[in-house]
């Protein structure tokens, strides 16, 4: 596998502990594991970029912890979980498991409120503003596009191609995001349905979603069955028993690292010139993530991350955080138009 000159961007949302779970417990032990993270990160010379969350941001030790790391050429941006995010309003109460409220969901004047607030607060607790974002549970809509130009942000990060969650319902009644049609390419998103291209001054930077060579026949039938549905649920899995199924390029606790370079592989091949990849703080800590309850299942996460970034640092990938690789393409983009 030769990568050489695709930028690598890690990108961790570092949050609360077990936000799967009851949305009103904010505890913060996940962040004890971050100094760990650093440092294998800085053993391969990978700049993290921490999405962070106005809970870790609003609390000194939590802060402190984050900025500690982030002092190692990390950079810190902002994610968005509406039930955390003051001000508090009784239209966007935490859920459960799986009903915690889409970004998407709140009103434009909520939605502006809070954003807002996350903004203000993450640029006073690390003295700069962010320029790097993701929505919570992946929420994004037109009015976090505009907001994101509005307040100076070169990137987001929130569309993860070939999915589709609006299967998923949240406490408000609203619905989550289908990103089958989004390019697997970094675009300037559309100001009103930011799947699409458009004209925003800022750089939709999707996580990597590789298409294996037998999910490639499928051509344009392929955004359709990655549809939610019962029908297309029952292609997916005879897809997946024939290797056929796109992959996210993510650490889950069954993922190998053969298959996770086999993954950026592929991107590769379909001419990526970025891989990102993404997890969250809470997998870092044994007992406060679903995927890692204990300390093998943590240690077996660094190892496979640590296996990733070897084998794409030695076939030629850069370390790039996300605004810095988002400025280059956007020069690079302005600078094609000009001639």
């Amino acid at each position: 596998m030769d990568v050489t000159g695709v930028a690598l961007v890690v990108t961790v949302d570092v949050e609360a502990d077990d936000q799967w779970g009851d949305g009103r417990r904010q505890t913060l032990r996940n962040l004890a594991s971050l100094p760990r993270l650093a440092q294998l990160l800085s053993r391969h010379r990978v700049p993290a970029t921490f999405l962070t969350s106005y809970e870790v941001a609003a609390d000194p030790d939590g802060r402190a912890r984050l900025a500690e790391v982030a002092a190692q050429g990390a950079e810190v941006g902002a994610h968005f979980h509406p039930w955390t995010v003051p001000p508090d309003d009784p239209a966007c109460p935490p859920g459960r498991r799986g009903e915690h409220p889409f970004p998407s969901s709140l009103s434009e004047e909520l939605f502006a409120a809070k954003f807002e607030t996350l903004h203000r607060t993450l640029a006073e607790a690390f003295g700069r503003p962010p320029t790097a974002y993701r929505a919570g549970r992946l929420g994004v809509h037109g009015p976090t596009v505009r907001a994101l130009e509005a307040h100076g942000y070169v990137a987001d990060t929130s569309v993860v191609p070939l999915s589709d969650w609006s299967g998923y319902v949240d406490t408000t009644g609203g619905r989550g995001p289908c990103f089958v049609h989004a390019p697997r390419r970094p675009y300037r998103p559309d100001r009103e349905d930011p799947t699409h291209p458009g004209e925003a001054q800022l750089l939709e930077v999707p996580v990597t979603v590789c298409v294996p060579p037998r999910a490639r026949a499928l051509g344009g039938l392929l955004p359709g069955v990655m549809r939610r549905g019962p029908v297309r649920a029952g292609l997916r899995r005879g897809l997946g028993l024939v290797g056929a199924l796109p992959r996210v390029l993510r650490v889950f606790p069954r993922t190998r690292v053969e298959e996770l370079l086999a993954c950026a592989r592929s991107a590769r091949e379909d001419g990526a010139q970025v891989l990102v990849t993404y997890f969250h703080s809470s997998e870092l800590f044994p007992g406060t993530s679903p995927y890692n309850p204990g300390a093998r299942e943590v240690d077996a996460f660094f190892d496979k991350l640590d296996g990733l970034l070897a084998g794409l640092c030695a076939a030629g990938a850069q370390g790039r955080t996300l605004s810095d690789y988002a400025r280059a393409a956007l020069a690079q983009q302005e600078g094609r138009d000009a001639r």
